[in-house]
Parts: structure tokens; C-alpha cells; sequence
């Protein structure tokens, strides 16, 4: 269960804020009156309520969330729990043009959890998640933002100047407590050009374990 230290509203609606790129809802964070801040009821109600493992929501009709960022080129996983029959809809935009919709469906008696996999419409840049059910409780939704892939490596597609600062950074969902050994390798001749180990930067705002690879002393053109 994770707790923002504001309203997800304000985390949502700000495009330039990294944090933009999560759609997590704690089910926490209410209004006086137990209404769901984030989340937009379109029908019926949706209240939060107190079960044995903390605050769950409550639907009996349809809620949407605020837009969060898609990348078109990866595969997104949206997993929670529910207990009920819960539907739920991912409309994908660019810019306020509406693309598609992927559609899920949960079904369970008890508690149970799930995982709702998808590959976004092509230039798709915008995304809301809508909930739809009766007398369902839901609790530990979380949309990652970068999508379901364990790792990506992040290099500068313009190039690196021979003699100016060259780092690769190196994102993982799982956190390694080794050290990660690196080497650049060149392709057409199968040598080693430099190699090193990995430095640890810490979990990002994108909740991603970052490393650096630094190869700035090779100053040789074409690498």
C-alpha cells in the first residue's frame, strides 16, 4: 500500500512531474466523507471501507481515474486484488483524441489477485483507467508507467562527444545487492573496449533500482 504525502489528483494532472507516469491508487487518501480523491465517479458510488488487511474500495457503479502517460512501444501490466465481479477499461488517447479501449474482466468470491496485461494503440500518449461493478471491493490497483519490462537501459541516441562525459543508466524493477560487472564490446571485431562495474544511484521517483555505467575514458571515435 503506498501513501502520497498529496492528493494523487496533484500528481496526476501535472504532465511535467515524474511521478505522473504511476497510476497507483492506495485507497488511503479520502475526503471527509470517504470519498475516493483521484477518482472520478461517473455512476453509483464509491466509497472507501476498512477491511482486515487496512482500506479497500467500495463500488457499486463505475469510477475513472485521472490520465497518466503510455509509451506505444511497451507492454503494460495493471495488477490489484478484488473480491466480486469487476470490469475494468483502459481508454488510450492522443492528445484528446480518443483511440481504444482494452477491456478485463475478475470474477472471485474471495479475495483474490490479478493481472491485466496490455500493448497500447500506436501514438497513444494519454491513458484513464475505469472501474466498473457491483458491490466489489477492489484494493492494491497499481499501473506502472513504464511498463512490465524487468529492465531497460537508457544510452543517448545522438551520440557521445569523444572527449565529454559518457554514462548509460541501467533500470531494474528487482533490486541486485552484487556488484553488476559491464563491458562495451565492439561488434564488428569481438573486442573489449572498457569495462567496469555498475554504480548504484538508489530506487527512482519512477520506482525503478538505477545504476550507472561510466565508460567516459573511452575517447576513441566510433564507439
Amino acid at each position: 500500500m503506498n501513501n502520497y504525502t498529496c492528493p494523487p489528483a496533484e500528481l496526476f494532472d501535472d504532465p511535467t512531474n515524474p511521478v505522473n507516469v504511476l497510476a497507483n491508487a492506495s485507497f488511503e487518501l479520502t475526503t471527509d466523507d470517504d470519498t475516493l480523491i483521484a477518482w472520478n465517479i461517473l455512476e453509483g458510488t464509491a466509497k472507501q471501507i476498512t477491511t482486515d488487511h487496512g482500506h479497500a474500495l467500495l463500488l457499486n457503479g463505475r469510477v475513472l481515474s485521472n490520465r497518466f502517460e503510455l509509451n506505444a512501444r511497451l507492454t503494460y501490466e495493471c495488477t490489484g486484488r478484488a473480491r466480486g465481479d469487476l470490469k475494468g477499461l483502459v481508454h488510450m488517447m492522443e492528445h484528446d483524441r480518443y483511440l481504444r479501449a482494452e477491456s478485463f474482466i475478475h470474477i472471485s468470491d474471495d479475495w483474490q489477485p490479478f493481472t491485466w496485461s496490455f500493448l497500447p494503440a500506436p501514438n497513444v500518449e494519454r491513458a484513464e483507467l475505469e472501474l466498473v461493478g457491483e458491490d466489489v471491493l477492489v484494493d492494491d490497483l497499481y499501473l506502472d508507467g513504464l511498463g512490465n519490462q524487468d529492465y531497460d537501459i537508457l544510452d543517448m541516441q545522438s551520440g557521445y562527444h569523444p572527449s565529454g562525459s559518457k554514462q548509460v543508466i541501467v533500470r531494474s524493477r528487482l533490486h541486485v545487492e552484487d556488484l553488476i560487472p559491464w563491458t562495451l564490446i565492439d561488434t564488428l571485431r569481438g573486442n573489449t573496449i572498457i569495462c567496469g562495474h555498475l554504480i548504484s544511484t538508489g530506487l527512482s521517483t519512477w520506482k525503478r533500482w538505477t545504476w550507472i555505467a561510466d565508460f567516459t575514458d573511452c575517447q576513441r571515435e566510433g564507439y
